[in-house]
């Protein structure tokens, strides 16, 4: 006797997930922003964005954006998959100006170069051998990097290695996120997706007392 099964859409699958987190973390829907996250995510339309939502927070006296969604990152190569990318956001208008940095694992020095050229940056090197062994981070300029002292990088080692997940962090005005890469069939956990939730969170908090404290350039411990 043959059975026939019915094949399991990783969309719905997605969708039920989505609902779930939403309903845990008091999250709303949030299609309405899909054109604000395209352009902060440099995408070429909002339509790759699949599913996003949002909720208002109030911290350090101050009114805070989270976004959680997933957008689909088409392959260049014909016979390669799409990839679906889990991004977790942080962002607040006009109190979030501290650099605009993108974070990764290290990378071979040949794509650290090529990513360099790509966004008109550098790579920027601590006086800290253990971050800048396993971690490649670039800046417009090396200025902006400042805003990193041994605390944060502290934070940003731990993201980037302990949570299950090889994701890239990046700060820009008004926003930070982390985004990580997975496939249709197998997207990231929100339950990841929620911990880099909370490092941007622990992040937030540290710049904004820096901020209010002295000038990135004045920081201690920041040798760059």
């Amino acid at each position: 006797m043959f059975r026939l099964f019915k094949k399991t859409n990783p969309e719905k699958i997605r969708k039920a997930q989505y609902g779930s987190f939403s309903n845990l973390h008091d999250l709303a829907e949030a299609s309405g922003y899909k054109e604000k996250i395209q352009e902060i995510l440099n995408l070429e339309n909002s339509e790759l964005i699949s599913f996003i939502y949002t909720k208002r927070i109030k911290l350090e006296e101050t009114e805070l954006e989270v976004f959680f969604l997933d957008y689909r990152r088409p392959s260049r190569q014909k016979l390669v998959d799409d990839k679906m990318a889990s991004v977790c956001l942080l962002s607040s208008w006009g109190n979030m100006d501290y650099a605009s940095l993108k974070i990764s694992r290290k990378l071979p020095r040949i794509l650290e170069s090529l990513g360099a050229s790509a966004i008109g940056g550098e790579v920027i090197k601590f006086d800290d051998d253990e971050f800048d062994n396993k971690v490649t981070v670039y800046a417009r300029n090396a200025n902006e990097a400042k805003a990193l002292n041994k605390e944060t990088r502290e934070l940003i080692l731990k993201s980037l290695y302990d949570r299950n997940l090889s994701p890239e962090l990046r700060i820009g005005t008004n926003f930070m996120l982390f985004e990580a890469e997975g496939s249709k069939d197998s997207p990231t956990e929100l339950v990841e997706l929620e911990k880099l939730m909370a490092d941007l969170l622990s992040l937030y908090v540290y710049f904004a007392n820096s901020n209010d404290n002295t000038s990135l350039g004045d920081m201690d411990d920041q040798s760059v």
